[in-house]
């Protein structure tokens, strides 16, 4: 419980505030959460973590578009395949 709130954590309506990179951190694109990976949002990490997952989307479309199938994209890369089916849905 809670102190003083009298209600336990896993009923109390919590906000979905997302951070600087996403506005909503449950329709968040991004596999891993930026404020918890570390710690804090700073926007240098923030512009090197974009631009990584930027450049990592890109070459995963290209793979697709070379003939790679999702399972192998995945593999490569040390994703999920749903996550694989994300990126390529996301242009």
């Amino acid at each position: 419980m809670l102190q003083g709130e009298g209600i336990a954590p896993s009923y109390k309506d919590y906000p979905d505030r997302g951070c600087r990179l996403h506005p909503h951190c449950l329709t968040c694109p991004f596999p891993t959460c930026l404020i918890e990976e570390l710690g804090t949002a700073m926007s240098h990490y923030e512009r090197r973590y974009v631009e990584y997952k930027r450049e990592r989307n890109e070459a995963i479309r290209a793979c697709r578009q070379d003939g790679l199938k999702p399972a192998e994209i995945a593999t490569t890369y040390g994703i999920s395949r749903t996550r694989v089916y994300q990126i390529l849905k996301i242009q």
